[in-house]
């Protein structure tokens, strides 16, 4: 009980002793409350000594302050160094004041911090601990992204006495996570677009996440059904099941990075569906084995049914017009064709026009090879002849030598043994010439039809036109006049077989065109020119029909053709397209009706990857 001293006095002595008995405890315990508050203060700095060592090597910044009964904007703080090289400033621009920390947190963020700091104080927070992510000002002009942890550190009465924390940047993984939001959200821009479903995996955990679309296309909700790259499959048809997951695990197997495939899904209404799966490998590891894909999930069901009606056409009119026989057998064809993928239908693109080449290279081959047979045979009967004026020689003798002799040289005469001498050597060189034009026509032929184009090499862009051309001679017939004005070029850094194919289908229209045209004179002229920034021009120009405006707005779509029935497959300029922009060129077309027409070719003379040199 606590009296004034004037009132001791009044007091007897039992009260007195009490008095002081009470004082005296109260001072002890004043002691002890700070020898332990000393004793923990001293063991609170000899951490934070261990921690400042800590802090520079995690990169994490610390601060302290000691809670005062009201926080004002001159309340003190602690500041270590790391904290403010973190922010990006000198201890100069960082006054150890809780106002400099309050200044740098960016408006959007300051009243929701301050409120929680507030409640943190009050102890509403589990553990006593803190935790926020915010934008601070940095000392470059610029907020960044910082994670800020504390904890309150208590007294013996649990009262609390200091606010101890870290900051930590994480700039750099929130701007990740940005990214990501961003890339995820454009996905779903892109799905929303193209009505396409998509999906994601991670092929080393199997995460995968699917679009909207994907459960939309099907007919359900993305509620309705939890679906994982381990059974997203169920829901293909029995009888596509096994075919297409065959076809899947090869494309993973062989490591390739693209994987197109048609099958039936089932939706919601019980119904399947028929869509076109297509996938593409987009991360390899360091050891070339995918780790993550994307693909796409597409509705054509209307093809599908757009194939069966014209299955059921070719049925009805097999049956009801036997007539029409040879017509229902190419209509069968047709929609053999239709099945096929659309690399397959590049390849036959190719092989097309090979078959345009084979009557040419026939006859091309019929003259060498005459000059062989002809050769030959005169070889033959030269070398009999011989054969008997050697068997005369081997009857020679001394007893025989004036008769034999005679025998001889009137035998030499007989079968003219000079002519055979100098005409030895001329039908060797024509059997020489022969058997090097053959081969020559055969080496490209073997070139052009090469599967193997995956490299990219040196081409001689010159030579590989006098390639086509020969190729392509029996096309011309003796009507034809060829031009050729080349100019001395770099080679190109291409694919040799398909860049002699754009040249091919480019030469093969021509000729069509000029056949239309049926000018007096029928001319294609080739040129090549040396452009600037490393790049070349090659113009096939022709004299025929020319091309209207309108069709030149249509001439490299897909399957655009105005050439007879069987004449073409209007795929050529489609592909001729799409192999010089794979190569970063690109094709001009300069046309008239009637007045013929000139495709320019440009192409880039470099890759930005190696090759190998030809």
């Amino acid at each position: 009980m606590n009296m004034p001293i004037n009132d001791f006095e009044n007091l007897s002595k039992e009260q007195l002793i009490d008095t002081l008995k009470n004082l005296l405890s109260e001072r002890e315990t004043e002691k002890e409350t700070q020898a332990l508050m000393q004793k923990r203060q001293e063991e609170i700095y000899d951490f934070y000594d261990r921690y400042k060592v800590i802090s520079k090597i995690s990169k994490e910044g610390l601060w302290e302050t000691r809670i005062p009964e009201y926080f004002t904007t001159d309340t003190p703080i602690w500041f270590s160094e790391e904290f403010i090289r973190l922010l990006e400033y000198n201890e100069e621009e960082f006054p150890p004041v809780l106002q400099t920390f309050i200044n740098i947190i960016h408006p959007i963020h300051k009243y929701e911090f301050l409120s929680s700091r507030i409640n943190f104080h009050k102890g509403l927070c589990p553990d006593d601990i803190y935790e926020a992510e915010i934008l601070l000002m940095t000392g470059s002009g610029e907020y960044k992204w910082f994670e800020i942890k504390s904890k309150l550190v208590r007294g013996s009465q649990k009262k609390a006495v200091l606010d101890i924390g870290v900051l930590r940047s994480i700039h750099s993984r929130k701007m990740a996570e940005e990214a990501l939001k961003e890339g995820e959200q454009t996905l779903r821009y892109i799905s929303y677009a193209s009505k396409d479903g998509i999906y994601d995996v991670n092929l080393i955990d199997y995460e995968a996440s699917f679009s909207e679309n994907f459960f939309l296309l099907l007919g359900y909700s993305p509620k309705e059904v939890h679906l994982t790259w381990q059974n997203w499959t169920d829901l293909i048809h029995p009888d596509d099941k096994n075919s297409f997951l065959e076809a899947y695990n090869k494309f993973l197997l062989k490591k390739l990075n693209a994987f197109s495939k048609e099958c039936r899904m089932l939706c919601k209404d019980g119904g399947y569906k028929w869509v076109l799966n297509r996938a593409k490998v987009v991360q390899f590891d360091d050891y070339g084995i995918p780790i993550r894909l994307i693909g796409t999930l597409t509705n054509i069901d209307k093809i599908k049914e757009a194939e069966q009606q014209l299955r059921q056409a070719y049925v009805d009119i097999k049956v009801s017009k036997e007539n029409l026989h040879q017509y229902a057998e190419e209509l069968e064809t047709t929609l053999e064709q239709l099945r096929q993928m659309q690399e397959q239908l590049i390849q036959a693109e190719k092989m097309a026009s090979l078959g345009v080449l084979v009557a040419g290279i026939a006859h091309e081959l019929n003259n060498p090879i005459g000059y062989i047979y002809s050769s030959t045979e005169g070889l033959k009967n030269n070398i009999q002849d011989l054969l008997t004026l050697i068997t005369e020689y081997d009857s020679l003798s001394e007893s025989n030598y004036s008769t034999q002799k005679k025998k001889i040289e009137d035998l030499k005469r007989s079968i003219f043994f000079n002519d055979i001498v100098n005409e030895l050597q001329e039908l060797i060189n024509n059997i020489y010439l022969g058997a090097n034009q053959t081969a020559e026509i055969v080496k490209g032929l073997r070139n052009f039809s090469r599967s193997n184009d995956s490299s990219l090499e040196a081409v001689d862009i010159n030579e590989t036109l006098d390639i086509t051309l020969a190729l392509l001679q029996n096309q011309f017939k003796d009507s034809f006049e060829i031009d050729r004005a080349y100019d001395e070029i770099p080679s190109v850094i291409a694919y040799p077989v398909k860049i002699s194919q754009v040249f091919m289908n480019i030469i093969i229209n021509a000729v069509h065109a000029i056949e239309v045209a049926k000018p007096a004179t029928k001319k294609i002229i080739l040129q090549t020119q040396k452009l600037p920034d490393d790049k070349v021009l090659i113009s096939i120009s022709d004299n025929g029909i020319g091309i209207s405006k309108e069709k030149q707005k249509r001439i490299f779509e897909p399957f655009f053709t105005d050439k007879e029935v069987g004449k073409g497959t209007g795929l050529g300029l489609s592909i001729s397209l799409g192999i010089v922009e794979s190569l970063g060129g690109k094709i001009n077309v300069i046309s008239e009706e009637g007045k013929g027409s000139t495709f320019q070719i440009i192409l880039p003379v470099k890759q930005n990857i190696n090759v190998s040199s030809t």
